[in-house]
């Protein structure tokens, strides 16, 4: 992990528990480290009320959670 670090322009964390832990336990330097949120804002309150925030309102969306995979059929929507 140190050597990764190491050669790494930009390290990309999905949590701020990721992000402590790279600072915390492998001595990232913090510069390093971007924080791209994953998930949805909480608490959640139903989809239509997040629309305008991210740019889609009036629109069909179909939200989904967890990771990608071939069963969730998406590629077919």
């Amino acid at each position: 992990m140190k050597e990764l670090i190491h050669l790494s322009t930009r390290l990309v964390v999905m949590s701020q528990k990721g992000a402590a832990l790279l600072k915390d336990v492998y001595k990232a330097p913090p510069g390093k480290i971007d924080l791209i949120p994953h998930g949805f804002p909480t608490p959640f309150h139903g989809f239509d009320n997040y629309k305008d925030l991210f740019g889609v309102e009036g629109k069909l969306v179909a939200p989904d959670f967890g990771l990608l995979s071939p069963s969730k059929g998406i590629e077919n929507m």
